[in-house]
């Protein structure tokens, strides 16, 4: 975040965070191999059931939507919003109205930002230029 004040110019003493956006939690993968998590017995292998599954002691894209619906109806305005990957889709998906069935498949382009308006997404990279 303070590199994106840096280059803005904004003031970080100005920055709020909220733990509503907060990744998404994934218990006991949590800092594991996503590969190996992927191959576990319990791991939906269909695309209907990544929304709600929940790892061991984690949270499904349905708890960090509930969170970015709580969050999102106290934004009045016009703002900057940065968080990780999962939280990003949940986002994205509230904000353009996305099937909750598509959530985990939303790509979220590393070191990329994505403007919301209008009920639409657009990814940009550093320079400015559409992904």
């Amino acid at each position: 975040m303070k590199i994106i004040c840096a280059v803005q110019p904004r003031d970080f003493a100005s920055v709020k965070t909220d733990p509503r956006l907060r990744e998404l939690e994934f218990g006991i993968w949590e800092g594991k191999d996503i590969v190996a998590m992927h191959e576990a017995r319990d791991y939906p292998h269909g695309q209907a059931g990544h929304y709600e599954w929940k790892p061991q002691g984690g949270e499904s894209y349905h708890d960090g939507v509930e969170r970015v619906d709580a969050f999102l109806r106290g934004v009045t305005g016009p703002s900057l919003i940065v968080s990780h990957g999962a939280v990003a889709r949940c986002l994205i998906a509230y904000v353009c109205n996305i099937p909750r069935i598509d959530i985990t498949h939303l790509p979220t382009p590393q070191g990329c930002y994505c403007v919301l308006e209008n009920g639409k997404h657009q990814w940009f990279d550093a320079s400015h230029n559409p992904v």
